[in-house]
């Protein structure tokens, strides 16, 4: 397929990139030969085993090959994206692409229940097509990959996040989503049972609103657009380990500081991702406590407080 009249010319990066062929699969389920598709009956598979109820894998896995959606629309008129179930960051990051519900369909079909499976149409094999993103399970993606830190800056282009952001705020702090926030049973998704328990919120919560920090609380945002905004004019950044550290700070984020209140270690491919990310948007990260426990968070308060007036002095 030739996809080169509906190139942007403010997207040079693709220029001489093959990417319709390095980060997408098009395949019927059989494996059968995709030149003459059937464009009235194919889909962009938008959810992953993890990502679809999980914020950052979502991100990872799905959100970063979104810019693309619209070539392929053009190719293919009826094109559907294709979804697991309906979430709030889902929501507002296809309205950020202007993908709306007409645009969607939804499946509970999960054929392969593997960590690296996809979402498929709730339809009989052989019927339909689909375009599938290569990087379906973040962790078996590393850095190495020769695309991905493009896919990556082609995303951070289409929020146009500057190279010299203003710092309009001196420190923000994200409010981790209590509404659809990581659960613990991988085998049954759909329960949205807070698994990460911040056990003093609430005194923390007070504490921030003491020193008149600026609050952005995920669950009142209607687009990701709003979060790509204040994060990236802050100039210091109070945020809990997990989707809300790994997004924040290598999708959106320019020349911050982190201050992450609980981390617990990543392994060696996370790591190397996002050092490497940090390093392009040049960030810094501080770790004001870790921890091993993955369900728990209780924060030293005086600690803490310590720590945050010399942030503001």
């Amino acid at each position: 397929m030739d996809f080169a009249e509906s190139f942007p010319d403010e997207y040079d990066i693709l220029n001489g990139w093959d990417w319709n062929t390095d980060c997408f699969n098009l395949y019927s389920v059989d494996g059968e030969s995709t030149d003459n598709v059937n464009q009235n009956n194919i889909y962009f598979i938008a959810d992953t085993h993890l990502g679809r109820n999980i914020f950052g894998h979502w991100m990872w896995e799905v959100a970063l090959f979104l810019p693309f959606y619209k070539y392929y629309k053009v190719a293919f008129p009826n094109l559907k994206l294709l979804l697991y179930s309906s979430r709030n960051f889902k929501k507002n990051t296809l309205k950020d692409f202007n993908i709306g519900e007409d645009d969607i369909i939804y499946s509970k079909c999960f054929p392969y229940n593997e960590e690296q499976g996809h979402v498929f149409p709730d339809e009989p094999f052989n019927s339909y097509k689909m375009i599938v993103p290569k990087f379906t399970f973040l962790p078996s993606t590393g850095i190495e990959h020769p695309f991905f830190l493009k896919l990556l800056k082609i995303f951070r282009f289409h929020y146009k996040i500057p190279e010299n952001p203003e710092k309009k705020i001196n420190i923000t702090y994200f409010i981790r989503s209590r509404k659809e926030n990581w659960c613990s049973d991988f085998n049954n998704l759909d329960n949205l049972e807070a698994y990460r328990k911040f056990i003093n919120f609430d005194k923390f919560l007070e504490l921030i609103k003491k020193y008149n920090i600026y609050i952005c609380d995920i669950d009142n945002l209607s687009s990701i657009k709003e979060q790509v905004e204040i994060v990236y004019s802050s100039k210091n950044i109070i945020i809990e380990f997990g989707s809300a550290h790994t997004i924040n700070g290598c999708f959106f984020a320019k020349n911050s500081n982190f201050l992450i209140l609980n981390d617990i270690g990543l392994g060696s491919v996370h790591t190397e991702l996002l050092n490497k990310c940090y390093e392009n948007n040049n960030l810094t990260t501080e770790i004001f406590q870790s921890t091993d426990d993955w369900t728990r968070i209780n924060i030293d308060l005086v600690a803490f407080e310590n720590r945050l007036k010399e942030i503001m002095d």
